[in-house]
């Protein structure tokens, strides 16, 4: 959608939302993070991550409501409300919380490894292969 096409308080919204992400690149430039013991789950560089997320959603969200996307355009802006709250845990609890997300991270993948097992089983049962002559073949 060029400029001509949109009407203007779209338009405007588009300029200032422009305003908010070059200021947000600003944020990003300016950063002078210097590593520590705890390496990437520093909190200040899971904050600069999640700042460059944001950008990288914001920025896509902009390209799809110019194109007439809204509905997807919606999607990576909950993704933006989710960065913010975990931002905001992040000033809270700092390093604590990065610590929690590792552990939820970890936690997520070894349930869905159980799940993929269990369903795997089970798949083989159904199609009546048991998995132990799967593995002697």
């Amino acid at each position: 959608m060029t400029a001509a096409t949109m009407d203007t308080e779209t338009a405007k919204a588009i300029q200032y939302a422009e305003k908010l992400l070059d200021a947000a690149i600003t944020v990003v430039g300016a950063a002078r993070v210097v590593l520590n013991e705890n390496g990437a789950r520093d909190p200040k560089v899971v904050g600069l991550t999640l700042l460059c997320r944001s950008i990288s959603n914001f920025r896509a969200a902009i390209l799809l409501v110019q194109q007439r996307h809204v509905m997807e355009a919606r999607a990576l802006v909950r993704c933006l409300y989710e960065n913010l709250l975990w931002m905001g845990a992040l000033s809270e609890r700092g390093l604590a919380f990065v610590l929690d997300m590792v552990a939820d991270e970890a936690f997520s993948r070894k349930a869905l490894g159980e799940l993929a097992l269990k369903m795997s089983s089970k798949h083989g049962v159904d199609v009546g292969v048991p998995i132990a002559s799967l593995c002697a073949a």
